[in-house]
């Protein structure tokens, strides 16, 4: 399996992308066949099983039935000469192509990786060069690449290599880049495996723990699904720990900082990728021994406890008569239910938001305002804080009845700053309500509501921050720090004062700004 061609500029859809591969013929038609199939919805996990026992017996490539039998679906591996596996593609039960990837005998000639959104993710290897990183791996779309990793032998993997600009990437691009790498390395046995690169943020530990289980000091891997909810507040002191110690030390922006300079976090991990699944087109499940993401068109959807602060209040939980829901957690109580799944992953129902902009209840009071900035700007990282502190004068805040997020950035939208408006989640407030008519302590309340609003602010605030700073002349990293370093120090007096005032407010009922 050698034949087979670089990344085209444009694929037509699966077939195409199977046929790129330059497979035998045989192995490509018995590939589309079964793709076809599952599509159809003719094949069943007894001839999954079937199809990768009578495959595997040639030994080279082989099919693997992923998770449970074959019951989620399957992958199409082989070795090279020095018997290092190759993945050659991933797909659902449902016929759906998660990966693709094409080899020589150098190594890794392409590979594509779907996104949740929809569309594709394309690796080309050696395809670029970066100024500092020297020969590198371009990531984008075929036609449009728009972020580099240093050059990397894909069959050789140790350590995972950093992203000059991760934020470019489409939604879901990143975690399913990072997923393909975790594949590679569980299937080689990689046990520790570590980051290498500049910038070790909090923000990489999440996205590390998608497709990877961290270890701790006794070398034990986080627990499994089924077991959090007995060891949850020890796990969750160790993960704070774990967390902080990865991001300890933070670099200059990765664009600054030359890999003589890049060390290693001490956290070591082990890879435990997921599987996508899309059962439907705009529903699509990264499965890791139950839904672990839940992507709805292309917003996020995390199970609950796994510490991602971009989700916001986006979660997936366990529904009391078995199976899934996926939908808004406001105040730690589900505000809105948008997909529910059997145990297996199968929708059992579905419901899709309304396009259009979301129509605005009314601008957030001058306390929301200095909270949500100075709580954004704390939680970036330096070299990014000065970005962010920045936005508070362009950016509206308003309250907005969003139907599938706790916030909505439009980079457009005007408002009276005449820049961009972020639209808050108006059902903050209905749930702070309801809760305290229940009986719930008005200002544990409160603090769960700033919780809330300023913590999914800040993911989109620091995204939009990154696309600023990234269109200006690159400053002297030292004094990128130093700038950021005091805009934290402001931020943090502004919030000691503020906050609290703020917080009292609420408790009674006041200051929301809405009705």
């Amino acid at each position: 399996m050698e034949r087979g061609s670089p990344l085209p500029g444009v694929f037509t859809g699966d077939r195409a992308r199977v046929q790129a591969l330059g497979l035998p013929a045989g192995l490509e038609a018995r590939v589309l066949a079964t793709l076809d199939g599952e599509r159809a919805g003719a094949r069943t996990r007894a001839q999954r099983e079937s199809m990768a026992q009578r495959e595997s017996m040639a030994q080279r490539p082989w099919y693997r039935c992923e998770e449970g039998g074959g019951a989620f679906g399957w992958s199409l591996w082989d070795t090279d000469g020095a018997g290092h596996a190759r993945l050659w593609l991933a797909a659902d039960r449902y016929g759906v192509l998660h990966v693709c990837a094409c080899w020589q005998p150098e190594g890794l000639a392409w590979a594509c990786v779907r996104l949740p959104g929809g569309g594709w993710l394309s690796l080309s290897p050696g395809a670029g060069r970066h100024p500092l990183w020297g020969a590198c791996d371009l990531v984008g779309h075929p036609a449009a690449p728009c972020a580099r990793i240093p050059a990397q032998d894909y069959l050789r993997l140790r350590e995972v290599p950093p992203l000059d600009r991760p934020a470019a990437l489409p939604a879901g691009g990143g975690a399913a880049l990072l997923n393909f790498l975790a594949r590679l390395m569980a299937e080689r046995g990689e046990e520790r495996v570590r980051y290498r690169g500049p910038y070790p943020t909090a923000h990489l530990f999440d996205a590390f723990e998608r497709s990877f289980a961290w270890l701790d000091g006794d070398a034990a891997p986080g627990p499994p699904e089924d077991e959090r909810a007995a060891v949850a507040g020890l796990r969750a002191s160790e993960r704070a720990s774990l967390r902080a110690r990865f991001s300890a030390e933070e670099w200059p922006a990765a664009l600054d900082a030359a890999p003589g300079n890049w060390r290693s976090p001490e956290v070591q991990w082990r890879p435990d990728p997921w599987l996508g699944m899309q059962p439907q087109p705009g529903l699509t499940l990264h499965w890791r021994r139950g839904p672990a993401t839940v992507w709805i068109g292309s917003r996020r959807f995390e199970a609950g406890g796994r510490g991602a602060p971009d989700a916001g209040g986006c979660r997936v939980w366990p529904c009391p008569d078995g199976g899934y829901a996926a939908g808004l957690v406001l105040l730690g109580q589900p505000w809105r239910i948008l997909a529910w799944l059997d145990e297996a992953g199968h929708p059992r129902r579905l419901e899709l938001a309304g396009a259009g902009p979301t129509p605005l209840e009314g601008p957030l009071p001058g306390p929301w305002r200095s909270v949500v900035f100075d709580w954004a700007t704390l939680a970036a990282t330096p070299a990014l804080a000065t970005a962010v502190a920045a936005l508070e004068p362009e950016v509206t805040l308003a309250w907005a009845p969003l139907s599938a997020a706790v916030v909505e950035l439009d980079p457009a939208a005007g408002g009276a700053t005449g820049g961009a408006t972020l639209r808050l989640q108006s059902g903050i407030a209905a749930q702070f309500r309801r809760l305290a008519q229940e009986g719930r302590p008005p200002p544990e309340l409160a603090l769960m509501a700033v919780s809330d609003a300023a913590g999914g602010a800040e993911g989109a605030l620091r995204r939009l921050a990154q696309e600023r700073l990234a269109a200006l002349a690159a400053p002297e990293p030292d004094e990128l720090l130093r700038q950021g370093a005091a805009a934290q120090e402001r931020a943090r007096a502004r919030l000691r004062r503020e906050l609290p005032a703020l917080v009292a407010g609420l408790a009674r009922d006041e200051g929301w700004g809405i009705g």
